[in-house]
């Protein structure tokens, strides 16, 4: 649906009110709220970040263990 369309679809549900002249403070929970989701993507952030070095510390045992069997194998 374009753009256009969507906002006239939406003007003609509700009414368009004006906007305040002077921005709303945020509250303190907002505030509150604002600072828990920014910790939880953090969280998330260093989570996969973990996950990424982890895997690559898997394969690159997976290779030495690869290495060291071929070895064995050229020294039986």
């Amino acid at each position: 649906m374009p753009l256009r369309v969507l906002y006239h679809y939406l003007s003609e549900l509700t009414p368009l009110s004006p906007l305040p002249s002077l921005p709303i403070p945020p509250s303190p929970s907002l505030a509150f709220l604002l600072r828990r989701r920014q910790f939880a993507q953090h969280s998330r952030v260093c989570k996969f970040q973990y996950i990424a070095e982890l895997e690559r510390n898997v394969q690159g045992l997976q290779a030495e263990g690869s290495k060291v069997s071929a070895e064995l194998e050229f020294l039986n």
